[in-house]
């Protein structure tokens, strides 16, 4: 099994990558991960770079600035999907990847073409992949396992109270569709999510505002924004959601895609069994 970390992997690296994958008899694996490593390896033409991609993880790019596609937040969640080794018993796992500094911090979003399957998605939309995966037979009569990561290992970051850090639990994982499971994580007890509405960040303010929310179960969700008057100005989510937090973002638009007024504005989220409106202010 192996890693990486940030920075480009030179042609030379990429031929003992090759040859690790194509020739050990025991079912190599290996797992990319690093600020940017996926579209610094599309962008190489070397000859073992390009066979690595070609033969072990076939994949395609779609941005390495993920804050450049619609809707998508600047610390995006990457969701399993439900045939990966992130999903446990009708249960994704959710990591919230910390984007950081918009001009500096930009994440890989990457596309599955070939072999590839995708692991993780960006906010559970399948078009913009977070982590793919991808065995396939080499020529020790074998399989070689590669996981590849659209974002830094260590961008992974908490976002509810538990013993176990959530990029343990992602290390884990992939050791595990290595075929090198450690022994289960022990953690102390947690607290269950709950359904939740928090406080829109930044408050005033303009033009982009960011919502979070947790649900303690899998749930059909709305949030909704209003004018003082109580008229509908924006449906933000009408979309079934799986118990988690998560993040929506407002860019002072009705649905009619029109800027609206500076003043006061209230959002208001309803899933099963759960109500909840706050007020925030626009100033332009």
């Amino acid at each position: 099994t192996g890693a990486t970390g940030s920075g480009a992997i030179k042609s030379d690296d990429w031929a003992v990558l090759y040859e690790f994958l194509d020739q050990h008899p025991d079912n190599p694996g290996l797992y990319l991960s690093g600020n940017g490593i996926a579209s610094e390896w599309f962008g190489q033409n070397g000859a073992f770079a390009v066979l690595t991609k070609s033969t072990y993880m076939n994949f395609g790019l779609n941005t390495n600035d993920h804050l450049s596609l619609a809707g998508m937040p600047l610390n995006p969640f990457s969701i399993a999907d439900s045939l990966s080794a992130f999903w446990h018993a009708g249960v994704p796992d959710s990591a919230l990847v910390l984007g950081g500094c918009p001009t500096i911090r930009q994440l890989d979003v990457i596309q599955a073409t070939g072999l590839s399957e995708v692991a993780m998605s960006y906010e559970n939309n399948l078009t913009r992949a977070s982590v793919l995966s991808q065995a396939t037979p080499n020529q020790a009569s074998s399989t070689a396992r590669v996981i590849l990561s659209g974002f830094s290992y260590h961008l992974i970051g908490d976002y509810r109270p538990k013993g176990v850090p959530d990029r343990v639990e992602h290390l884990a994982d992939i050791l595990a569709w290595f075929g090198d499971a450690p022994g289960a994580p022990t953690s102390v007890p947690w607290a269950a999510l709950t359904n939740s509405l928090r406080q829109n960040y930044p408050n005033p303010f303009n033009p982009v505002t960011t919502i979070e929310y947790s649900l303690g179960e899998r749930s059909h969700v709305t949030l909704r924004i209003y004018n003082v008057a109580g008229q509908l100005v924006r449906t933000l989510i009408d979309d079934v959601r799986v118990a988690a937090l998560h993040t929506a973002t407002w860019d002072g638009q009705n649905d009619a895609g029109q800027g609206v007024a500076s003043g006061v504005y209230f959002y208001r989220l309803q899933s099963a069994g759960f109500v909840q409106t706050k007020k925030m202010v626009l100033l332009k």
